[in-house]
């Protein structure tokens, strides 16, 4: 005859288990909201329309300096924001390089952007595989920017293309690589015609 006690303890014990993992995963869920909300509030969100970006001097890749500033007048300013080591930037630069071919420079004015830590040669061997003249109608301006204008511009993911006007104001963000209706949007706001690649 068996013990009473190791049966009721046989019985018991799946449940006794079963009791433990699901406090066991609550608490591990519990943890992953938290951690999702630390980064969330951790990481910089994308510019939003209508806010207003401060003017800032910083390095061009030839070392001079070039200033970026909003009085109101003069053209909106295009920033490609994009590291030599994304692979999306990569394919980024097919449209990008649309951009620099036909924009209007009396509307328009295009500014590279890159942390000021990247090596400037391999910044220039990359723009020359990406095929970047710098004599196309619009040049493009490559600055080495320091980490506060990268949190200032709320610059986090690459690439990232984005849309200010002469007074500092978010007129348009796109975070990464663009699909069809990126592109017709970005065709329509600056007047050029941009293809799929």
């Amino acid at each position: 005859m068996q013990n009473p006690y190791w049966v009721k303890l046989g019985v018991a014990a799946p449940w006794v288990l079963v009791g433990i993992l699901a406090i066991s995963n609550g608490l591990m869920i519990r943890q992953n909201f938290t951690m999702r909300e630390s980064l969330r509030r951790s990481e910089p969100s994308a510019l939003q329309t209508g806010e207003r970006v401060p003017s800032f001097t910083a390095k061009a890749i030839n070392g001079d300096p070039l200033s970026v500033a909003y009085s109101g007048q003069g053209p909106k300013k295009i920033f490609f924001y994009f590291t030599p080591t994304c692979r999306f930037c990569v394919k980024q630069f097919a449209y990008w390089r649309d951009i620099l071919s036909q924009a209007d420079a009396s509307r328009l004015e295009v500014i590279g952007l890159v942390r000021e830590t990247e090596d400037v040669e391999k910044l220039e061997a990359f723009l020359d595989e990406m095929g970047c003249s710098f004599e196309s109608p619009v040049p493009l301006k490559v600055v080495l920017v320091p980490d506060d204008v990268l949190r200032s511009y709320k610059l986090s993911p690459t690439p990232l293309t984005l849309i200010v006007s002469n007074s500092g104001t978010v007129e348009k963000a796109w975070i990464g690589l663009w699909d069809e209706a990126n592109i017709s949007a970005a065709s329509s706001v600056m007047g050029v015609t941009i293809s799929p690649h």
